[in-house]
């Protein structure tokens, strides 16, 4: 029954459209960092996160410019076609750089899919 808001089309502004989801998406996450937070875990999974939250801290360390980018301001609404803003312009180059990292670190480290995922797996269809 989580984000009723989201079971019809939103029909807002685009500024708050952007908002919203920004919202939710945030919300979303606290609550599945809540729950990993809160639970026992094995010895394994404990290791796991440890190593994970260190790569994780190495990868801002090294990328320390990459820090802090959510969704773009939401302050425009849809322009017409053309040349894009400047604002645009600067966001989809700091996506791209964002999105070049990750995927250098990923392939500098051999990083692959998990063949399963413990938490997925195990917490389907529970809800907080």
């Amino acid at each position: 029954m989580r984000w009723g808001i989201l079971w019809k089309p939103l029909a807002f502004t685009m500024k708050n459209n952007i908002q919203i989801i920004d919202a939710c998406l945030r919300l979303h996450n606290f609550i599945v960092d809540f729950r990993e937070d809160n639970r026992q875990r094995t010895a394994v999974e404990e290791l796991d996160k440890v190593v994970f939250e260190d790569d994780c801290r190495r990868f801002r360390a090294v990328n320390p410019d990459l820090e802090n980018y959510g969704v773009f301001g939401g302050d425009y609404e849809p322009q017409a076609p053309g040349r894009p803003t400047t604002n645009v312009s600067v966001s989809r180059k700091a996506g791209l750089d964002i999105r070049n990292a990750v995927t250098s670190e990923v392939k500098r480290n051999n990083y692959t899919r998990p063949k399963a995922n413990w938490f997925r797996e195990n917490n389907r269809f529970l809800s907080l």
